[in-house]
């Protein structure tokens, strides 16, 4: 998975999140000092796990994307890490 971060002038967008278990936050905060708004390219856990960090999360119509666009906690993934 791969996580693209574009930065504007004004605003920043986050496209895809990662699976969570990095600090996806600190790393965009390193390269902007803007809130950057997240949109995931679909809600599998890969995409959507490091949600959870972030306030603005778009694109969460269907019930399916809802249901998982907050992302998960480490703990939730920990046995895709081999930690569980």
């Amino acid at each position: 998975m791969i996580s693209y971060l574009f930065v504007g002038t004004e605003k920043a967008l986050l496209f895809d999140a990662g699976i969570g278990v990095s600090n996806m936050r600190q790393v965009v905060a390193e390269l902007t000092e803007l809130e950057p708004i997240v949109v995931n390219s679909h809600a599998h856990y890969d995409h959507v796990g490091g949600n959870h960090s972030f306030s603005k999360v778009r694109g969460t119509e269907t019930k399916y994307t809802a249901r998982n666009a907050k992302g998960r906690a480490h703990e939730a993934v920990a046995e895709f890490v081999g930690e569980g």
